[in-house]
């Protein structure tokens, strides 16, 4: 089980193989710079992304990342870019997830 926190009890609850894959996919969709990379790396040992608890610049640009990714990943257009493409069961599931983050990606990028 993994998590993105958003705060005020927004959590995104996943497999972990979920998040660790929409890192990957964050990487190959969005500028990642060093500290976002390094954020990613503690995110994936430590099961969860706590946004809530990260300073509101540095947690802007990382639900921008994720709705750039989101995005992609619903139209389909990161199939390309990825190495090693998911199966069709696991890419249902994985949208599936992914569309349920979307409404917490959206809804904290309103604020």
């Amino acid at each position: 089980m993994a998590v993105i926190g958003f705060g005020d009890d927004s959590v995104w609850h996943v497999a972990g193989w979920c998040l660790r894959q929409l890192f990957v996919d964050v990487e190959l969709c969005y500028n990642v710079d060093e500290k976002m990379a390094w954020k990613f790396d503690q995110a994936r040992a430590l099961s969860g992304l706590h946004l809530d608890l990260i300073d509101s610049s540095f947690s802007a640009r990382i639900l921008t990342a994720l709705s750039v990714t989101v995005a992609a990943i619903l139209d389909d257009s990161i199939v390309e870019k990825r190495s090693a493409p998911l199966d069709d069961e696991t890419q249902a599931m994985y949208k599936a997830a992914v569309q349920e983050l979307a409404t917490y990606v959206n809804e904290n990028l309103a604020l």
